[in-house]
């Protein structure tokens, strides 16, 4: 797995490590589309319930499906690292075409 991630991603998804606050990709980002897991392809979060929550993470109002979750509240926040963005455009083409309705 370690050669598939970058050592940040590794470090985030497989140490419990973190990302720097406002240093993520997806911080300040807002296409249309979905966040999968980064390592296994799990829809996670829709764009449409994305929202800038101040924290210097990616942060939503709920998962697009049922996930595992430490909570600390009631949003969602998460590195960049663990994320891989699909944009709507791509989604049907890369088997997220079920979703579609979410985004």
């Amino acid at each position: 797995m370690k050669d598939k991630l970058t050592d940040l991603q590794y470090h985030v998804t497989q140490e419990g490590g973190t990302e720097h606050p406002f240093s993520g990709e997806y911080d300040d980002f807002y296409e249309e589309g979905i966040y999968v897991d980064i390592v296994s392809g799990e829809p996670l979060f829709s764009s449409k319930d994305k929202y800038d929550a101040g924290c210097g993470w990616p942060s939503f109002t709920k998962p697009i499906t049922q996930i595992v979750e430490k909570e600390d509240g009631t949003r969602y926040c998460i590195n960049s690292a663990a994320l891989k963005f699909i944009p709507k455009s791509e989604m049907e083409s890369k088997g997220y075409g079920e979703f579609l309705d979410k985004v």
